[in-house]
């Protein structure tokens, strides 16, 4: 079909229409096995799990009504001091026409911007071996 990434893995979650319960609550992209999806293998389509909050959940704005902008920022302050070298932030576009969510997600990438090394990449050009380099 052309595919080259899958960005709804929502790492240590399993739910009537997705299991993704193998992969640990951080985790990095890799391409899946063949025979199970959540296990590293050779197939062409490279997995790119959600970041994860502290207590579970997808990192996204849309969290924020319920935990803040500050558990946002904690959580990459999570991934930025382990040295992990993908923080995904998961949008869902009818969100982001709401002025709110907009905000909150500005606020989180101008913290994010404040750190060094940081690259801002959109999950197409994410590559695995740029994540086993760390």
């Amino acid at each position: 079909m052309g595919f080259t990434h899958d960005c709804s893995a929502m790492a240590s979650h399993k739910e009537a229409h997705f299991d993704w319960s193998k992969l640990s609550r951080i985790s990095m992209p890799y391409h899946p096995n063949r025979d199970d999806y959540q296990v590293a293998g050779t197939m062409p389509l490279l997995i790119v799990p959600i970041s994860q909050l502290v207590k579970g959940g997808c990192v996204n704005p849309e969290v924020a009504r319920i935990y803040g902008v500050n558990w946002l920022k904690a959580c990459f302050t999570e991934y930025y001091m382990k040295k992990q070298p993908v923080f995904h932030i998961c949008l869902h576009s009818p969100a982001m026409l709401d002025d709110y969510y907009c905000e909150v997600l500005d606020k989180l990438l101008s913290f994010i911007a404040g750190h060094k090394n940081v690259d801002f990449k959109y999950a197409s050009e994410i590559r695995e071996t740029q994540c086993l380099e760390g």
